[in-house]
């Protein structure tokens, strides 16, 4: 009796023995189903199959050198090569499990097991099972991890690998209607702490702070100062609260739908523990609610590792709100891929948007698409979302400062997004602007804005000013001028 499994258009030759078990299985086939055709059915029986890979193949792939793994020419797997014109002349042969690169013939047998690669790829298996080296806060590092050595963690490859599938079943069916979604950005905001100056001590050491950074120029020292002790006397004046203000007019002009992640932890080491009934906390709030934001849970550092704890704070947070919090991410993107969508799912949590390394920009999950994820110790796919968060500005001032920033990086990611159709997820701290790197700032708001516009930069999708005086709104005017004179739309193969 065959053991195979079918969904929709494709079928798994599943087998005991296989890497997958037949729940994992069933989970992969319907993720890559929903990666390639969205909310299409197929009528008729399957036409792609997929062979099973065994557990031994998956831990030979995971110990390649770096830079080891083949690619596969993409337009060697069409009858018709004008089918491919459209998709990545190469892409990484994960989960290989024969070597023929054609599916000419009558019967498609795909030669990547991609129901195990979409399996891989959104559990993170690799971390939760492999055991890869932690940093000091107990965070796997992009730097570390397999996409990076081979060379495609810049690459959301589940999404390149099913629009080869989606190109492939329309040769097939060339009158086959397929219903996938839009490109869009996802703005989301972390509050770490909500305003600089909050107590004396605070302004003090922050004037000399500021100072020590201008080497105590004179001038640029006053300057500082000035500001400081303005941020102090006036909540308005305050940097870091002014800077979500400025994020709320950014977010209005470019994503309908933003999110902003509060914390509710009690102040420790490495929590800043604002106070959820002070007056910079309702005020904020108020803030964020006029401009429809979205009000999510930023969960504390030692919460991440601590159910009760998580469980606490969530409660926490909700009854300062008066209403119900149903999203996250992890303080520092402290997420795991052994527990914490299990302990996520357990305290009430619909959404979470902690997947993404604090190290390196790119596709941690191998897709641009918010997914349903699956718990590996239960084995069973959950109800919690994961959009997977894909560009940090914190992120890109560490590389800046180690000498690795590389604009360009940035257009491949946001062009890769746009392809594939996927969300633009990026975080941007309210804090950000009070670190003097414009630089990056500017960049990462200018390739926001290239992403808003159409392909030939004509017709912009947002206002060509925003209010204010700060950091945000400044870069924001210098990106706009700059979308108005020639350019080159990033490339991305």
């Amino acid at each position: 009796m065959s053991q195979n499994i079918q969904f929709q258009g494709f079928e798994y030759e599943w087998q005991k023995g296989a890497f997958l078990s037949r729940s994992e299985a069933e989970y992969g086939l319907q993720e890559l189903w929903r990666l390639t055709a969205g909310t299409s059915d197929w009528d008729g029986e399957p036409v792609m199959r997929f062979e099973a890979i065994t557990r031994e193949a998956i831990l030979r792939m995971f110990a390649l050198p770096t830079g080891r793994l083949p690619w596969l020419a993409v337009a060697g797997l069409f009858d018709d090569g004008g089918l491919a014109r459209a998709l990545p002349d190469r892409l990484p042969a994960v989960c290989q499990t024969c070597p023929e690169h054609s599916l000419r013939g009558a019967e498609m047998r795909f030669p990547l097991d991609l129901v195990a690669a979409v399996f891989l790829w959104l559990t993170r298996w690799e971390e939760a099972v492999l055991g890869p080296e932690l940093d000091i806060h107990g965070r796997v590092l992009g730097a570390t991890c397999f996409s990076q050595e081979q060379g495609f963690l810049d690459r959301p490859i589940l999404d390149e690998w099913a629009s080869v599938l989606r190109s492939l079943l329309r040769g097939r069916r060339p009158g086959w209607n397929i219903i996938t979604s839009r490109a869009s950005i996802r703005l989301s905001h972390d509050v770490d702490v909500i305003r600089r100056y909050p107590n004396l001590y605070r302004l003090i050491r922050g004037i000399i702070g500021q100072s020590l950074r201008a080497e105590w120029r004179v001038a640029e020292a006053s300057r500082a100062a000035i500001t400081a002790v303005r941020g102090y006397l006036s909540l308005a004046e305050d940097p870091f609260f002014r800077g979500l203000l400025d994020l709320c007019r950014l977010d209005a002009a470019l994503d309908p739908q933003p999110v902003t992640y509060l914390m509710s932890s009690l102040r420790s080491d490495q929590d800043n523990g604002y106070s959820l009934d002070s007056r910079s906390f309702t005020t904020a709030v108020a803030a964020l609610r006029s401009c429809r934001h979205a009000l999510g849970w930023h969960p504390g550092y030692y919460a991440a590792t601590d159910r009760d704890r998580l469980r606490l704070e969530k409660s926490r947070l909700e009854d300062a709100l008066g209403e119900q919090v149903v999203r996250s991410r992890f303080h520092l993107l402290r997420w795991s891929a052994k527990y914490s969508w299990d302990d996520l799912e357990a305290v009430g949590i619909r959404e979470d948007s902690s997947v993404g390394y604090a190290d390196l920009p790119g596709f941690r999950c191998g897709t641009c698409h918010p997914f349903q994820t699956f718990s590996l110790t239960q084995q069973c796919r959950l109800e919690l979302v994961e959009v997977p968060l894909i560009i940090m500005d914190a992120t890109l001032r560490g590389m800046r400062r180690l000498g690795t920033y590389d604009r360009q990086l940035l257009g491949k990611l946001s062009s890769r997004v746009a392809r594939a159709g996927g969300t633009l997820a990026v975080l941007i701290h309210n804090s950000f602007g009070d670190f003097g790197d414009e630089k990056v700032l500017c960049d990462l708001i200018g390739e926001l804005l290239r992403f808003r516009c159409d392909p030939d930069c004509t017709s912009p999708l947002f206002d060509l000013s925003l209010p204010g005086a700060g950091v945000i709104a400044k870069c924001y005017r210098q990106a706009v001028a700059e979308l108005w004179h020639p350019w080159e739309p990033t490339g991305a193969q």
